[in-house]
């Protein structure tokens, strides 16, 4: 029963224009079940997370429903304030404002007073030792490679710059002169000129996630070091890491220097026992707005600078493993079965999937699926940013959140969460109670057995005519649970 519910692996949406945030309309057709262009619906199997967290949670199920694809069901009843489910997002990435307050890995809120980790070559900041090991293995190495850009490696990359509108991007990156910006610099530069674009970045974050992966695959030990080998040596003020767990040398900040264990950080065993897809493979598995061609310009000027910065990550890899095997490219490509050739092989081959095709269908399944991520300021606390000089700040004037209150801290896709559908009376709500991007999904009343469970997409407390159009607008459809039912004929007697 549980896999014929899957058969219809379809979208629910049509989007055949542009996100939202531009300002450009969508025009939307709920229901469409006809794969994107390059895919085919055997490629989005059943992800095992999915199978497996549907194993260990005996009240939830999956079933279809009618003009709305599929929808997680209560198989028990369940009571109210239960938790449903816990889910770490597969995917996330902080909002542009809460960037130097919440952990680049994990979201966690970073309070003034606590003992924080920073890449020194990023700057990005973490919340525990953990998470930096966590990052670097998934995407932060490869990430780290292309943000200190030398004139030499980009010599000896096909320009594609010239694909990129500069007057879409006025600033520095469009500027002529010998200071070179890194490419992965202007695309976060022209996301953050689209009033913080979230959707390509969290792209971009799962590019450089695939391509460590392709790595990770293959037999043997390889570890990036986020310090080019260039000619010129060590990028200056990186020493070398003391630290085994870490490629990275570590700057600790906080007034008290004192480092954090293992053990008491959010990468501990706890957190990873904690139901969490692969990107990698199981967002295929998610809807997906179709997106036809011709493609949004400004995506295309997105993937352009994205692809730049992907080549320049897989050039220095491939001048890091020539310079530990002693070889030059003449010699690998000698040796056809040559460890290698076969780790450059991979790499480039994940390197040409990842296309302007597949960087669409990213966006188009992020577009419907993302959660924003919320975390709660303790009353009294400040959130400290990191200035350039590295230093601590908590003061009012330098945080746009100093006190208590809620703050968005950024975005996430949830593998089993991307199966509510929504309600403007929802039965679940989306709670984030360790202050970060992990999510709990409680019941907010008693529900039957038998009952959808649905969580709203939107404010509720909206007007119902701005609910039914900020819907159709945002996920192409009109609502039509009971709330909504009742307020439009209270509307038409008016």
């Amino acid at each position: 029963m549980l896999l014929k519910s899957f058969q219809r692996l379809g979208s629910k949406h049509r989007l055949q224009k542009y996100d939202i945030s531009n300002g450009i309309a969508l025009s939307c057709a709920r229901c469409v079940t006809t794969p994107l262009a390059h895919e085919t619906v055997t490629s989005r199997q059943i992800p095992e997370t999915l199978l497996q967290a549907l194993s260990t949670h005996p009240k939830l199920s999956v079933d279809r429903v009618p003009d709305a694809g599929r929808g997680l069901f209560a198989t028990l009843p369940i009571g109210y304030g239960e938790t449903i489910l816990v889910e770490r997002p597969m995917l996330c990435y902080p909002s542009h404002k809460a960037l130097n307050m919440v952990c680049y890995s994990c979201l966690r809120l970073l309070d003034a007073t606590a003992d924080v980790v920073t890449s020194p070559l990023s700057g990005h900041r973490f919340c525990s030792d953990a998470c930096v090991v966590s990052a670097e293995s998934d995407f932060h190495a490869m990430e780290s490679l292309t943000l200190e850009a030398k004139a030499s490696i980009l010599g000896s990359v096909p320009d594609i710059n010239t694909a990129v509108s500069c007057s879409a991007q006025d600033g520095p990156q469009c500027s002529t002169s010998n200071q070179v910006v890194p490419p992965l610099s202007q695309f976060h530069d022209m996301c953050n000129a689209h009033g913080g674009e979230r959707f390509p970045l969290m792209a971009a974050r799962l590019a450089f996630s695939r391509l460590s992966k392709s790595l990770k695959n293959l037999p043997g030990k390889l570890e990036l070091s986020s310090n080019p080998i260039l000619p010129e040596g060590p990028i200056s003020g990186h020493q070398p890491s003391q630290q085994p767990q870490s490629t990275y040398a570590l700057q600790h900040e906080g007034p008290h220097g004192v480092k954090r264990s293992l053990s008491q950080d959010c990468g501990g065993s706890e957190q990873n026992k904690l139901i969490c897809g692969d990107p990698c493979s199981d967002l295929d598995f998610l809807c997906y707005a179709n997106v036809s061609k011709p493609y949004p310009v400004h995506w295309i000027d997105l993937y352009s600078l994205l692809q730049l910065a992907m080549r320049q990550a897989v050039l220095r890899v491939e001048s890091q493993l020539l310079a530990v095997t002693g070889e030059g490219m003449a010699e690998v490509e000698g040796h056809t079965d040559g460890p290698t050739l076969q780790r450059l092989s991979a790499l480039k081959s994940e390197l040409e999937h990842l296309s302007l095709d597949w960087f669409v269908s990213v966006l188009a399944r992020l577009h419907i699926n993302v959660f924003r991520v919320s975390c709660m300021v303790p009353p009294g606390a400040l959130i400290g940013v990191a200035n350039a000089s590295g230093s601590s700040s908590a003061t009012s004037s330098s945080s746009p959140w100093s006190g208590m209150g809620a703050m968005t801290s950024g975005s996430g896709a949830f593998l089993v969460a991307s199966l509510f559908n929504h309600s403007c009376e929802p039965n679940v709500e989306i709670v984030f109670r360790r202050n970060d991007a992990t999510a709990s999904f409680v019941a907010v009343r008693d529900i039957d057995k038998g009952e959808q469970l649905f969580v709203s997409y939107i404010d509720e407390a909206m007007g119902v005519q701005h609910r039914q159009d900020y819907l159709h607008f945002s996920y192409g459809f009109r609502c039509g649970c009971q709330r909504c039912i009742e307020e439009l004929h209270d509307l038409m007697q008016k």
